[in-house]
């Protein structure tokens, strides 16, 4: 894994059970978009994979599976756009403990820098945000290109194909998501 977050092109010289390891094969395309080409099919089938792939070098798409080829979401300016971070792509990691609808047409974002963080900044979007807009709002505070997300309700961290996902879907589970962040720092 190591030569491979060195050289994404390793990965063509690794033996075939590396090859077929999805992780591998992340952390290989996120630095040669291009490797995609020695992916197994499923791979080439795989949307996250062939964002992370896309987003690294818009040729790769040429690479990925017909059906792909033509999704607006792997398109080369919507991936290479795509601010949210796939998994286990090294990024910063922000907890959204409050989304609510404020005055006028828009949602008062409350996030936190990290699972236990006590940095909390309050963010003002359009009501028909995105998850896409407020992970552009982060990473403009960030030397990250993308960021990690996790949302009310929903302790796993939102993922690249989330992109288009309204923020208001999230605007109640505040309550849950902060007593499982509380649950989850008192165990740390």
């Amino acid at each position: 894994l190591e030569a491979v977050r060195r050289d994404g092109c390793a990965v063509r010289y690794a033996a075939v059970k590396l090859q077929r390891d999805r992780e591998v094969m992340l952390e290989a395309v996120r630095q040669d978009g291009c490797t995609l080409k020695y992916a197994a099919t499923e791979f080439q089938r795989d949307r996250e994979m062939v964002l992370e792939a896309v987003r690294q070098n818009d040729k790769a798409l040429d690479y990925a599976s017909e059906d792909l080829r033509a999704d607006p979401v792997l398109s080369p300016s919507q991936a290479q756009s795509n601010a949210i971070a796939g998994s286990g792509a090294r990024a910063p990691v922000y907890v959204v403990t409050e989304a609510v609808a404020g005055p006028g047409r828009i949602i008062e974002v409350v996030v936190a820098a990290g699972f236990c963080g006590e940095e909390f900044k309050t963010l003002q979007l359009p009501e028909d945000a995105t998850l896409g807009d407020l992970a552009h709002r982060l990473v403009q505070q960030e030397k990250s290109s993308v960021v990690h997300m996790v949302m009310p309700g929903k302790l796993d961290a939102i993922g690249p194909l989330d992109v288009g996902r309204p923020i208001v879907a999230w605007t109640h589970n505040v309550d849950q998501t902060q007593k499982d962040l509380d649950a989850f720092c008192t165990l740390s």
